[in-house]
Formats: C-alpha cells, structure tokens, sequence
C-alpha cells in the first residue's frame, strides 16, 4: 500500500511541476507571438500595388500608390492615387483614375478604413470627373505585403447611368 501511495504522489508531483513549467512557458509564447505576428504593426510609408475586381458589369483592374501615417493612437491617415480601366458592360473600356484619402484604426495587422476623394472617367464617348467614397480592409501578411478587400463607389456624372461601383481585392508592397 505504501508503494502505490508513494507512486501516486510521485505522478501528483511530477503533473504539477509539468503544469507549472507550462503556465512559465504561457508568457513567453505570448511574447513571441505578439513580436512575430504584431499586435504592433506600423502601417506607415510608402506602398505601391494593384487591385483587380469587377464594376458597373465588367471587370477592373488598377495600379495605385499611397502613403500612410500612423498615430500613437494607432490612427491610420493616408493619401493614395490609382489609375486603372474598366471593361464595361456597354462594350468600351474606360480610363479611371481616383485621388483619395484614407482613414481608419489599426488592430495590429488587420486596418480597416474609410476612403474619399476625387474620381475621372475618360471613356469613348465622354470624359467626366466627380466623387469617389468607399470602404475596405487591408491584412498584413509580412511586413513587406499587404491584401486588401475594398468597395468604391464612384459618382462621375449627373445621371445614374455614371455612377460606377466597384468591388476589388488587392496586393500591396511596403516601404
């Protein structure tokens, strides 16, 4: 009987110092994680990239340029430009291009934001210029790229039938 008690606070001693190396190990894994994934993740500089999707029937395909600036508040503000063409359900393809500004929160690597600006249509027929406002989320996947998933709305002329919506996805690359 002393044997089997003995083996038994043996095997009760040996699981608590495991859990105890365990939880020791909780603190590090965490550290390591946040250092390697980021819950820090510095969305400011310089990036370059391009978007493909559809609009208004077609599909659309953009390069765009930006910069962005990170607050301590992890605020993101920035500036992009895109020039891009779309394939239009009425048959021509259209020259596009937009100048907008961004805003949105840092969680980390995940940076959803809200986007405004100016947009122009240079298609066969006419050329029109007008509004651009939007939303989309971009993902750090390493420091150097970026996706994005992103909706635009374009307003280019006084009827309807300018109004141009897009939804895209993307890639960018980081200074």
């Amino acid at each position: 009987m002393l044997q089997v008690r003995t083996g038994l606070l043996v095997g009760l001693m040996l699981v608590t110092m495991a859990f105890q190396a365990m939880a020791a190990d909780l603190d590090k894994r965490k550290r390591s994680a946040d250092s390697t994934y980021g819950q820090y993740y510095n969305w400011s500089g310089l990036y370059y990239g391009g978007t493909i999707g559809s609009g208004d029937g077609g599909v659309a395909a953009s390069a765009h340029v930006g910069y962005n600036w990170m607050m301590p508040s992890r605020i993101v503000f920035g500036v992009e430009g895109e020039l891009g063409f779309m394939d239009t359900d009425r048959g021509s393809a259209d020259l596009f291009g937009t100048l907008r500004g961004r805003a949105g929160y840092a969680f980390g690597r995940f940076l959803p934001y809200a986007t405004a600006g100016l947009a122009f249509v240079d298609g066969d027929r006419t050329s029109s210029s007008g509004s651009v406002v939007g939303f989309g989320a971009e993902y750090a996947f390493q420091p150097g790229i970026s996706g994005r998933i992103e909706y635009l709305s374009m307003e280019t002329g006084t009827g309807r039938a300018d109004d141009v919506g897009l939804l895209r996805a993307g890639l960018s690359l980081r200074y």
